[in-house]
């Protein structure tokens, strides 16, 4: 009895999963600061959230999302994670921009694009001018980030996630099926 039903919520866990709205926000541009101890100077970097636009929170122009993972890739330093869970992308009126509303942490592109952009659909690139509340440290993987200035300008972009079409999840499906199945034969 306990296997037909491990069997029905698996299933129904990939039908759920398939139905979310999976997107990646990046942002870009060549950065000066430091990321632990080392310190860098004009290096292309890519701030990037993974999360789900039923996880977007706000309304009147200001939304923000933090239901996700974020990341720096730094030339030459490699990825770090950020560690707060309070640091995500938003929109607001006049700007596109990772932030952390627990630090102020904060670095982003300016443009009046994001008037009325609210974070739950593919987005851009919008390139624009550098915005950032100074040099407000934020903890990573790899030690706290601080991005002291920006070189030329910056562009946010948002983008669907790459999803499985339905007929890898029904592959999925019969596989754990036949796990299932098997698993039972062996036991009975």
């Amino acid at each position: 009895m306990r296997l037909p039903l491990f069997v029905a919520s698996a299933l129904l866990s990939v039908s759920i999963a398939a139905h979310a709205s999976p997107v990646v926000y990046t942002f870009t541009g060549d950065f000066s600061g430091t990321l632990g101890t080392t310190s860098f100077s004009d290096d292309f970097g890519t701030f990037t959230f993974t999360g789900d636009t039923s996880t977007v929170v706000g309304s009147g122009g200001y939304y923000y999302n933090t239901a996700g993972v974020s990341t720096i890739t730094l030339e030459g330093l490699g990825t770090a994670t950020f560690l707060s869970s309070t640091f995500g992308a938003e929109s607001q009126s006049n700007a596109g921009a990772f932030y952390d509303s627990a630090t102020d942490f904060g670095v982003g592109t300016e443009s009046s694009a994001f008037a009325a952009y609210s974070l739950t659909a593919p987005f851009g690139p919008i390139t624009g001018s550098f915005i950032t509340n100074g040099a407000i440290a934020e903890s990573t993987s790899l030690g706290d980030l601080s991005i002291a200035s920006e070189t030329g300008e910056t562009t946010f972009t948002a983008a669907a996630a790459a999803t499985p079409e339905p007929s890898s999840l029904i592959l999925l499906g019969t596989g754990l099926l036949g796990f299932a199945g098997a698993v039972r034969k062996r036991f009975a």
